[in-house]
């Protein structure tokens, strides 16, 4: 028997399970990285696809690279060995010929008993895929036996018996991820990078660059490809350019070694600007999404506002990328917070944050004294002692910025700003307080989280007036368990007592309306979204009819790796409904061991809207989630 992507891999299969004439479940869901077809810039992308002499075909979505659809088909009559051709077009409405965007052959005779999820290539008529430049479609595909016999779901459940607990339960492995990230003030980058660069055999290296416009050598076309080959020169002929994206004066950029290449799929982009007027893109972000096996990565490399006294400008910065325009390159739907769509998010960039060292207050320019007296705890080392007026860890505590983020130890180095470019021995600006302005943080929604190695500075780059950061991550990465183990089981999650508390004023009145809205990927698409029940006039709401929630997967264990959202509204009877907040639940502490019925726990979340914790780190949703397996 074979895990979800060892089947993807596979050459044959023989499914010994068949039962004769079958019925075919077949979600087509999403695709992304299609190709242009028409002068907009984007395509009108459809499905179709043909059981026998069926035809099946999806609606259009018009003015996309990454069309939705969440479409089901009932395939009838199914012998077993049909190859469904998926035919992804273009749609055209005057009378010229669909534009073809990419095809994908599908051998039912090879889906596992456990059905097929997943991202899969597209090719052209010749069966090239051409890299990631057709893009991928995913969708879901499933067996029904229109008259199950005992003995062959015998049979299956002993072929499930054979198993490993890693292919049951998705294997879990580690994924080594350097991320860099420096403020080259716009200068060209020195020759050697190995004081940034410090660790070797990483899977994948990720560098966030800000300030990154500079003259190019002659030899080199453009300003990007001179910043990339440097980094190229540094990591040397064993890695490859996995995505490059500019914005402004931010670049971010991934390499990754050759051989782990084949587990990548579903690279996305997007940007965000944050500066003047929110359009000018001097300060912003720039984000890069992808799948590695099957745990979904966000990195985000950001340039946030500068000086002294624009915290809040920055906290600000940081809420509008997390659940601004960024999102709709790299989540599902634009309207939704980035904390719930990824396993991971890793957040990179010069934020800026300063030191509220005593007595400068919001002044740009310490005084001499003031000056004085940092550099020189910095020379004795004494960088905790400075650390303890850093803004960011202020923010952070209190729930204004970065909710639930964590990040590594600076108090082991200097602050990497502002140092004087070109010298040899570390030497600060008088013109601004020395500060640990250069971060990487992160969250997790899954059972396991990252582990850190550093940080550390390059203190040897000398070429700006920053120090380049760089740490060595060890994420958690999975392979996605079986879809089922019985057709006839099913998860069923339940809540009680579930009260908001603390949530923020919506309305004149001072009060909200709340109610919730649940997501998740292991929720069956339907056009008709659950929620809660609505309670009127209430910052501190008791939900009385919490909807019982039926997964599309019957696993315990592919449940463990699933994230639920909650997402509270505010309702509004003359205007459209306003966001109050999301709540994460990642699923792994509450769904039940192997051989358990039900496993019941209570949870206590934090209401977070774009990385900020709600009402002074006070809003919060509480109750009981049971999840019983019938």
């Amino acid at each position: 028997m074979m895990n979800r992507r060892q089947f993807r891999n596979a050459d044959s299969y023989w499914n010994p399970y068949w039962i004769g004439e079958s019925m075919l479940h077949i979600r087509i869901e999403e695709a992304r990285g299609l190709a242009q077809a028409d002068a907009t810039g984007y395509s009108d992308p459809y499905v179709k696809f043909y059981v026998g002499k069926t035809k099946y075909r999806t609606k259009n979505i018009d003015n996309t690279l990454r069309p939705i659809w969440n479409e089901d088909f009932a395939c009838k009559n199914i012998k077993g060995d049909e190859v469904l051709k998926f035919v992804v077009n273009d749609n055209d409405t005057m009378m010229s010929a669909q534009d073809l965007l990419g095809l994908h052959h599908f051998d039912i005779s090879k889906l596992p008993p456990e059905g097929f999820s997943g991202w899969v290539p597209l090719s052209d008529e010749k069966g090239t895929t051409s890299g990631d430049k057709l893009g991928h479609l995913r969708f879901t595909a499933w067996l029904q036996k229109e008259s199950p016999k005992k003995a062959n779901i015998e049979a299956r459940d002993k072929a499930f018996a054979k198993l490993t607990a890693s292919e049951k339960n998705g294997k879990k492995s580690e994924l080594k991820m350097f991320v860099g990230t420096w403020n080259v003030g716009n200068a060209p980058p020195m020759d050697d990078l190995s004081d940034w660069i410090r660790v070797r055999n990483q899977d994948l290296y990720v560098f966030g660059a800000q300030e990154c416009v500079y003259k190019h050598r002659e030899k080199f076309p453009s300003n990007e490809e001179d910043w990339v080959a440097s980094l190229e020169k540094s990591l040397g002929s064993d890695y490859i350019r996995l995505n490059v994206k500019s914005f402004g004066e931010m670049r971010i950029v991934a390499f990754v070694n050759k051989d782990k290449r084949a587990n990548i799929s579903t690279i996305a982009n997007a940007t965000e600007a944050t500066g003047l007027a929110h359009v000018h893109n001097n300060k912003g972000g720039v984000g890069l999404a992808f799948t590695y096996k099957d745990t979904k990565i966000c990195l985000i490399n950001a340039h946030l506002a500068a000086h002294q006294g624009e915290v809040k400008r920055r906290n600000s910065d940081v809420n509008e990328i997390l659940c601004g325009g960024m999102t709709s390159g790299l989540v599902e739907k634009a309207d939704r917070d980035l904390y719930g769509e990824f396993d991971h998010i890793i957040f990179m960039g010069d934020l800026n944050y300063r030191l509220d060292f005593p007595g400068q207050g919001e002044k740009k320019k310490p005084t001499e004294e003031q000056y004085n007296t940092m550099v020189k705890m910095i020379k004795e080392k004494k960088f905790p002692d400075l650390f303890q007026y850093d803004q960011l860890t202020k923010e952070r505590k209190s729930g204004r910025v970065f909710a639930t983020f964590t990040e590594g130890d600076y108090t082991a180095f200097e602050p990497t700003f502002k140092v004087v470019k070109g010298a040899v021995e570390l030497s600060y600006n008088i013109e601004r307080s020395p500060a640990w302005c250069d971060r990487v943080l992160w969250r997790s929604n899954t059972p396991d989280t990252i582990e850190c190695k550093g940080p550390w500075n390059g203190l040897k780059v000398n070429s700006s007036d920053h120090k380049p950061v760089g740490v060595s991550l060890n994420v958690p990465v999975y392979d996605k368990p079986c879809v089922a183990i019985e057709s006839k089981k099913k998860l069923i999650v339940t809540f009680d007592e579930v009260k908001g508390s603390n949530l923020p004023s919506m309305d004149t009145n001072g009060l909200c309306d709340a109610y919730m809205e649940f997501i998740s990927q292991e929720l069956p698409f339907s056009k008709k979204r659950i929620y809660s029940d609505v309670v009127k006039k209430n910052l501190n709401p008791t939900f009385k009819k919490v909807p019982k929630l039926e997964m599309i997967v019957s696993n315990p264990a592919r449940l463990a790796h699933g994230i639920l959202t909650m997402l509270l509204w505010d309702n509004d009877l003359l205007k459209k409904d306003s966001k109050i907040g999301y709540v994460t639940m990642a699923m792994h502490p509450f769904v039940p061991s192997d051989g358990e019925a039900s496993k019941s726990s209570s949870f206590s979340l934090p209401v977070v809207m774009g990385g900020v914790h709600l009402s002074n780190a006070q809003a919060m949703l509480t109750g009981k989630v049971t999840v019983t397996v019938v």
